[in-house]
């Protein structure tokens, strides 16, 4: 099974929060979202600041991505609503093997690196932001996950 990596970049800005999946080996984008469609809204806590709700950019976030493999098959990157796809043509008689894999924030990344048992540590910081106690955010997958017959 051969594997295309990708860069994922994540863009928290003052209107949405946008994503990015770059092909490492040509450069191409292969695909892009925000979230939300509208603006979103901006709150001025002090005169001559602007700022949003911090959880509304890590509900954002982590609701905007999630690969779908059936049977070894890769299905796609799920990143834009309905987030659903296509999946019959992997599908195969008797059982089958589906993986779901979302992301997790930064955040939490950096927390699980500076655990005494984590074998490999992928996160690496300029300034410690995180200690190994520090409170993980809800991440992950979000609502249920169903499998749904469409007449042919």
């Amino acid at each position: 099974m051969t594997y295309t990596n990708y860069l994922l970049g994540l863009d928290v800005g003052s209107s949405s929060v946008k994503a990015s999946l770059v092909n490492i080996a040509n450069g191409e984008c292969a695909a892009s979202a925000f979230y939300p469609a509208d603006e979103a809204p901006i709150k001025a806590v002090k005169t001559g600041w602007a700022e949003q709700d911090p959880e509304m950019w890590w509900r954002d976030a982590k609701s905007a991505l999630a690969e779908v493999i059936v049977n070894g098959k890769n299905m796609g990157i799920l990143w834009r609503a309905p987030f659903s796809t296509e999946i019959t043509d992997a599908l195969r008689r008797g059982n089958n093997d589906i993986e779901i894999r979302v992301t997790t924030l930064w955040r939490n990344r950096i927390i699980g690196d500076k655990q005494p048992d984590c074998p490999k540590r992928y996160t690496y910081t300029s300034y410690p932001f995180y200690k190994k106690d520090s409170k993980l955010q809800p991440s992950g997958l979000i609502g249920p996950v169903t499998l749904t017959e469409m007449p042919r």
